[in-house]
């Protein structure tokens, strides 16, 4: 790093600023200035010193973009963003930024420290959740950081997981600023913001009509270069206008061409977020991180309930979806029925009799519990109820009955056994007998339903209707001869005779 031109435009090691800034070092230049080190001497703490080059103040604009990144990440209350400790000015009039000191290095070392450029897909995913995380904040709170990209995501090591994310560099966010509608918006005038490689195509076209759908492009490609080692688009020439050039009129390579081992629903994931339309994109950050959350491992597990909790206490849809992947090590699930499904019904494993693993309902076509398929009703068929609007009470009551009646028909049997003796049987009919293998909870319960797991593994047992079969007829026992009836003659040799048993008469 060239530091020589910086005795002279910033603090230097040893000076003391405001009585309470011992200045260490530089860690750090930009084209808009630079980060130093140093210890609060009253807090006896290292933070973060970030200052704005002297030749960029003259800038028009320049002055407030700097003081806009103090103002859109104080509005982040998020641990995945770097925390804003004070916003203050030198006697020279140069203004600074004391922000927490952060020991680590960002996402584009980590990326080139790795064999071939690629992270491993727990990795990559778990790094994209804490993005994702901390940007459904920073999108509730009306901040849009629009230069996202992997220096500006910070690795650190907290509570052993050495990639812990921290954001950083919001200074050419777009923030609104609470006035109501035709509220101003805190921005960068007149300039080209981001960083074309993961910038969005609306966001290159207008840095002014980007929205929350520009961010989650941009974490796309920082996901699609973690996993290929490249980021979808390349200039082969140098150029800026190549990239712009291939940007609006190319659709973004498939990762496919790079790394053919990944599991297609990822790749679907990929490709969806860099969809040029952002109407084709996720709708949100939580969205995209319920997407994801299947192939992450146990580390994510934290973020996404965290993460869905707030998106609850929001009243956002992508509670909804992250609700069923917040379970920590319980499977995954997919529930496949024979009825139309929508988003509101539901089906509870206990209910049911199935054995999923879990307790809880377990919700149709969200998170990672989808309808697998839904086939459409017959034309004029009424459709089949859902065992959601079966009361919790029948499938018992029908379990009880059922076994009420094999224990009464089995302790009747001797009874009328002994019976057939001494009295004429009755008419032959059809008595109901239970068929164990196929009875399982009352016909009321209509769907068929089939639980299985993410790597449909049959982790349940399949729910079938109610069946009644019915024995055949048993023939009449034979009758007894009356007691008043003659005995038959002796033969004619003087013998006894003998009845169809063998026994004299």
């Amino acid at each position: 790093m060239n530091t020589a031109h910086l005795m002279h435009a910033f603090p230097q090691s040893g000076e003391v600023l405001l009585e309470k800034y011992a200045v260490d070092r530089v860690l750090g230049e930009g084209g808009m200035g630079a980060v130093l080190k140093a210890e609060h001497l009253l807090r006896r703490v290292p933070v973060a010193l970030k200052f704005i080059h002297p030749n960029v103040i003259a800038i028009p604009g320049a002055v407030e973009r700097f003081y806009n990144e103090a103002v859109a990440a104080s509005r982040i209350a998020n641990e995945h963003v770097v925390q804003i400790l004070d916003v203050d000015r030198l006697p020279t009039g140069v203004p600074f930024i004391v922000m927490e000191f952060l020991a680590g290095h960002d996402l584009a070392g980590a990326i080139d420290s790795v064999p071939n450029r690629t992270l491993s897909v727990p990795r990559a995913v778990h790094i994209t959740i804490q993005i994702l995380r901390a940007l459904s904040v920073a999108h509730r709170a009306g901040v849009v950081h629009r230069d996202m990209k992997p220096s500006n995501v910070f690795l650190v090591d907290r509570d052993g997981d050495a990639d812990f994310v921290k954001l950083v560099d919001f200074g050419i966010s777009k923030v609104r600023t609470g006035n109501g509608p035709g509220e101003a918006v805190l921005t960068q005038v007149n300039s080209t913001l981001g960083t074309p490689l993961y910038m969005a195509p609306e966001q290159a076209r207008s840095a002014r009509e980007v929205d929350a759908r520009s961010d989650l492009y941009s974490v796309a490609v920082i996901l699609y270069e973690m996993l290929a080692g490249r980021t979808p688009f390349v200039a082969e020439s140098g150029e800026l206008t190549e990239i712009l050039y291939k940007l609006f009129t190319s659709d973004p390579p498939s990762i496919r061409q790079f790394r053919d081992d990944l599991d297609p629903a990822l790749i679907d994931v990929i490709e969806r977020g860099m969809k040029k339309d952002p109407l084709d994109r996720f709708e949100s950050a939580g969205e995209f991180a319920a997407e994801l959350a299947i192939f992450a491992d146990g580390r994510s597990q934290n973020e996404l309930q965290r993460m869905r909790q707030a998106e609850l206490a929001a009243g956002s849809r992508a509670s909804e979806m992250l609700d069923g992947v917040v379970r920590g090590s319980q499977p995954s699930v997919r529930v496949h029925s024979g009825v139309r499904l929508t988003s509101n019904d539901s089906f509870s494993a206990t209910q049911l009799g199935t054995e999923v693993g879990q307790s809880g309902p377990i919700l149709v076509g969200r998170g990672n519990t989808e309808a697998l398929s839904s086939p459409p009703e017959a034309p004029g068929a009424a459709p089949l109820s859902t065992a959601s609007s079966i009361p919790k009470w029948m499938p018992a009551a029908g379990l009880i009955f059922l076994a009420l009646a094999a224990i009464a028909f089995i302790a009747l049997r001797p009874h009328a056994a002994a019976s057939n003796a001494a009295a004429p049987p009755p008419e032959p009919r059809a008595v109901p007998v239970v068929d164990s293998q196929a009875a399982r909870i009352p016909a009321a319960a209509a769907p068929l339903l089939e639980v299985r797991d993410a790597g449909a593994a049959v982790v349940g047992i399949h729910v079938e209707n109610t069946t009644i079969s019915s024995p055949r007829p048993r023939a009449p026992a034979a009758a007894a001869p009356p007691a008043s009836a003659p005995k038959s003659p002796p033969n004619a040799a003087g013998k006894p005779r003998l009845n169809d048993l063998g026994i004299a008469e």
